[in-house]
């Protein structure tokens, strides 16, 4: 409905990956791309994929992935590679918005992290500003079990859930623990 309604749509993946895994299978971008290439509807906005990608080296194979696949794209779809950690990226291209008195156009935002760090409940909270926008989040409990009470992950977890309220949920049991996190998670990003 979107791209017939709106100018412009984003999809953000915020961990890209490389690509292409060492099994040959296809990460989420080229699967992103693939169903986007091979969709029946023509749609009147313009569709544009940012890939995010912390490290060098994978962001460089899946943008040489990418360039591959151009010739092949549809007119009217834009795709980039932002080499960076998705905290900082995604700061920046809203910072950039923001200056231009712009809104994220309409949006769907992967954050598929690799663990707990680089994804701050700031930054959701910036995204879902947008009209029309949406994330998916893959809410990674067992690396936040694991590191819940190393002072080095103090930070992160207070910044992933935007509060030092998970402190409550170290010294629950097991499932009691795991539904305290993920229900703080959720009041967290409905605030």
């Amino acid at each position: 409905i979107l791209g017939f309604t709106q100018g412009r749509i984003v999809f953000i993946d915020g961990f890209a990956g490389p690509g292409l895994y060492t099994g040959g299978e296809k990460g989420s971008p080229l699967i992103a791309l693939d169903v986007f290439r091979q969709h029946q509807a023509k749609f009147k906005a313009e569709v544009q994929f940012g890939f995010i990608e912390k490290d060098a080296k994978r962001a460089a194979h899946l943008k040489a992935l990418i360039d591959e696949l151009r010739p092949s794209l549809p007119k009217g779809c834009a795709v980039d590679v932002l080499p960076g950690a998705f905290d900082a990226t995604m700061t920046g291209v809203l910072d950039v918005l923001d200056a231009q008195g712009k809104k994220l156009a309409p949006a769907f935002v992967m954050v598929d992290p690799f663990g707990v760090s680089d994804t701050p409940m700031a930054v959701i909270e910036r995204i879902l500003r947008g009209d029309k926008s949406e994330v998916y989040v893959s809410f990674m409990y067992r690396d936040i079990n694991r590191f819940k009470a190393t002072e080095e992950f103090v930070k992160p977890l207070t910044d992933l859930f935007g509060t030092d309220e998970w402190r409550k949920g170290i010294d629950l049991e097991a499932e009691a623990k795991k539904d305290f996190f993920y229900s703080l998670y959720e009041s967290q990003l409905k605030k």
